[in-house]
């Protein structure tokens, strides 16, 4: 099998930007519902399950349960890094299949090493490059979790606890099939999905609560 695409150690550097707003809140697609973000993520949705094979087990081995996840997830778009708002899931790990120039890391607010994922991410046909991953949450994370890191030759860029984007998200009761993701929901569901039965809808704001452990 090939090297092991998690990480312990924390890379160099200190420089980070803030991921940009996205002002493209109208789109809509009978599956996704509207689109959170830039054109990336719908390869994102689209390429989820191939993203899945061979899901490589260094410190995550996957259980026959799921358990809750957090949800990494992002890419290149136009020439810089993408990293949406995170928020959490019930799932099996799903980690990189291979090593790669990009890293995803959580920093603790003393400044030790949560994890680092290596991987180079996948193409969307389009020019751009997204990555899709999920690792079980620490019960410690509420508290010690200070921010995630996303590294790559396009620089560097981070979501810390100052980040209060808020994320909806749709899925299938019973499959955990994502029916729509939205940002800054306004309370109304795309129009695909009104009046659907079998939905669970749950809204993140921060990374905070992104990792509360579930009551």
């Amino acid at each position: 099998c090939g090297p092991d695409p998690v990480r312990r150690e924390p890379k160099g550097g200190n420089q980070t930007r803030k991921p940009r707003k996205s002002n493209d809140r109208n789109r809509s697609d009978i599956e996704i519902g509207r689109w959170i973000s830039d054109y990336h993520y719908r390869n994102v949705i689209s390429h989820r399950a191939a993203l899945a094979r061979g899901i490589a087990r260094a410190g995550m081995t996957a259980a026959d349960r799921p358990s809750d996840m957090l949800v990494l997830w992002g890419g290149v778009a136009d020439g810089e890094l993408q990293l949406e708002p995170v928020y959490s899931t019930q799932a099996t790990p799903r980690v990189p299949e291979e090593r790669g120039p990009y890293r995803i890391t959580g920093i603790g607010s003393d400044g030790r090493t949560l994890w680092a994922l290596d991987f180079m991410p996948g193409e969307d046909g389009h020019g751009g490059r997204h990555f899709f991953f999920m690792v079980p949450i620490e019960p410690d994370w509420e508290d010690s979790l200070d921010r995630i890191v996303l590294t790559g030759p396009e620089g560097q860029v981070a979501v810390d606890r100052e980040d209060e984007r808020a994320i909806t998200v749709v899925t299938e009761r019973g499959t955990g099939r994502i029916r729509a993701i939205l940002r800054d929901w306004d309370g109304v569901l795309p129009a695909g999905l009104r009046g659907g039965e079998g939905l669970e809808i749950a809204t993140t704001r921060g990374l905070g609560e992104a990792v509360r452990p579930r009551r």
